[in-house]
């Protein structure tokens, strides 16, 4: 792998530092009593209050909960840790939160989202306002560390939105709370809380393929979500479950959420026949044309429904549904998003590399790394056909679910026409559960399109990929790793035995073509990957049962099922047990063989000196 020289790596590393200590500088958060913070959800102060020092109750507000009360101005919050320590009874690492609320405040200032500090404790003990603020908010009870919620005025009801935390950090020193996402989290919920109108030409201008210009530290590919409604039969409800959606999208990473009354049927059809138009670089091969029956079948609904549209790609992604009520099922169309909560292609980075590696390996088995550098004009290239490869593939896999569907279709129908000639009642039995029985599109055989910029990561191990010290790869490789069996293979050649690189979008597509949708595959992979942190085999693939996988009440579980069967395997085996007695009882009664007729009227079992 190539190496950044040492020299522009310690530079980098000293502008990061300075610019670090710029942001800690200065906190610009404006400390807020219960008032102020009133005026900020309701959206307007109180008619005898006219201003709250410099704080503008229109515009949306990024607050801090903590559990203090001696934050009055920014000269509390000190560098000295013992001195922090001092101020909070319950709150060991508001030291090192501080620090990077700091930062955080500044860099939400330059994109004019302005912050603010609230204490849950009153400074005056016979006062209570303060708590009963932050009890209301339900933090009460969770202020080991401080709370952060974003407030959006402007809107009468669902203004209020708070930030989960997605990861923890071992080291407490380094983050309490991830900077990068809060500040992605703030400018996402300002726009999601508005659900704002978009039509088919900022969709279509969002969608088309660019050739990529590569930049370190580029920001990830975004993905729109769109509720595409019928403007004539809109009614209030719809919009209400629109809004009890936002904070559920947004936790999503750069995931938007738009509405639109314009058809997007017609639209989804054109991407995809100009997706085709793209695909027929490959002058040897027949050209390629949308099949519509093959496009209905994947794309056909109703409305209202929801859209998903991903930031470079042609391919849209409709939320299927057999009822508009489905529409409103929150936990149905949140499960339907989590299945393609990634963008069309991803720089992979140690922040992502887990949820990449890991992100539905029973749908996604394999997930492609390309080898890039942001500093050389070969690698837009590069990225524009893995791209195309991801098109390509996509249309070969909607086609063979397609053919699948229908093959298991046909069988069905070949299947009850063979019942139907037979007049016996077993064989009719067997027609109308034949009948009921429904076939659906598969959601399997994808592929993760991911990359790695080698001019900002070097350092693959970090990433949980430990290749063999004999390999090495160049700009423009491609990699597939299969981590869908607890075996992780690694595939680096093409189906006709060469280097698998992006020179063509053709390579990669008839890779993929061959692990996943030619029945047997002949490519052999290259070599093993052991499992790290980031990397792990798909355990749940095996069809053999393993109890090391098992929790302990799953073992305890098992082993009473266990234990019932055998029992009832005894029994079955001893008469002496009633089950037996009833059983062979039965058996006589039908065979005219019970001896003890003068009592035979008192049931099936007679008096209790019958005997068998």
């Amino acid at each position: 792998l190539e190496q950044l020289p040492t020299k522009q790596t310690s530079n980098d590393a000293t502008a990061e530092k300075e610019n670090k200590d710029s942001l800690l500088n200065e906190d610009r958060s404006h400390f807020l009593n219960p008032m102020a913070l009133a005026g900020l959800i309701a959206g307007e102060l109180p008619v005898n209050v006219k201003q709250v020092g410099n704080l503008d109750v229109s515009q949306p507000c990024l607050v801090s909960f903590w559990p203090s009360s001696e934050f009055e101005s920014p000269d509390a919050f000190v560098n000295s840790k013992a001195k922090m320590d001092s101020l909070f009874s319950e709150c060991p690492n508001c030291f090192y939160s501080y620090k990077n609320w700091k930062i955080l405040s500044n860099k939400l200032k330059a994109n004019n989202i302005q912050t603010g500090v609230f204490n849950c404790f009153d400074r005056d003990s016979s006062s209570d306002e303060n708590k009963k603020v932050c009890q209301d908010l339900g933090i009460m009870d969770s202020l080991t560390e401080p709370q952060i919620f974003m407030i959006v005025p402007g809107k009468p009801y669902n203004n209020i939105f708070k930030y989960k935390k997605q990861e923890t950090i071992s080291t407490v020193k380094e983050t309490i709370f991830n900077i990068d996402r809060v500040v992605d989290f703030s400018v996402i919920i300002i726009q999601n809380a508005k659900i704002p109108e978009i039509n088919t030409m900022e969709l279509r201008s969002f969608t088309t393929p660019k050739v990529d210009t590569l930049e370190k530290n580029t920001t990830p590919e975004k993905i729109y979500l769109v509720y595409n409604y019928d403007a004539e039969s809109l009614v209030q409800e719809e919009l209400d479950c629109l809004e009890h959606m936002i904070e559920s999208v947004t936790e999503f990473p750069n995931m938007y959420l738009y509405k639109t009354s314009q058809d997007l049927s017609i639209f989804s059809e054109k991407s995809v026949d100009s997706l085709y138009r793209k695909i027929n670089y490959n002058e040897s091969e027949p050209i390629k044309t949308l099949n519509l029956e093959v496009y209905h079948n994947k794309m056909l609904t109703q409305r209202p429904t929801f859209y998903l549209f991903k930031e470079n790609s042609l391919i849209p992604i409709v939320y299927k549904m057999y009822a508009t009520v489905e529409v409103r099922d929150l936990y149905l169309v949140m499960n339907w998003i989590e299945q393609d909560a990634l963008p069309n292609l991803i720089e992979l980075k140690q922040t992502n590399a887990q949820q990449t590696f890991q992100f539905n390996k029973e749908n996604f088995p394999q997930v492609a790394l390309l080898f890039v550098d942001s500093s050389k004009e070969s690698s837009k290239d590069f990225l524009y056909n893995y791209r195309l490869s991801s098109f390509e593939y996509e249309m070969l896999r909607w086609e063979n679910n397609y053919a699948a569907l229908q093959s298991a279709r046909d069988e069905k129908h070949a299947r009850i026409k063979e019942l139907k000639q037979s007049s016996s009642s077993g064989n009719r039995k067997k027609m109308f559960e034949e009948m009921q029985k429904e076939f659906y599109l598969n959601l399997d055989k994808r592929c993760v399109f991911s990359y790695v910029d080698l001019s900002v990561t070097t350092d693959l191990a970090a990433l949980g990929i430990e290749l063999p010290k004999d390999i090495t790869y160049n700009v423009g490789d491609i990699l597939v790793i299969d981590n869908s069996t607890p075996t992780i293979k690694v595939y680096d050649t093409d189906p006709f035995g060469q280097k698998l690189t992006a020179s063509s979008p053709y390579y990669l597509k008839e890779l993929l073509k061959s692990l996943n949708l030619d029945g047997i595959n002949k490519v052999a992979y290259r070599y093993k990957l052991p499992e790290t942190v980031y990397l792990q085999g798909f355990k749940n693939s095996s069809s053999s049962v393993s109890l090391f996988f098992l929790s302990f009440k799953q073992i305890i579980c098992l082993a009473l099922v266990v234990i019932v069967l055998l029992r009832v395997i005894v029994v079955k085996k001893k008469p002496r047990f009633i089950y037996s007695k009833l059983t062979l009882l039965q058996r006589k009664l039908r065979a005219g063989k019970f001896n003890n007729k003068k009592n035979g009227n008192l049931g099936i079992l007679g008096s209790k000196n019958a005997r068998l």
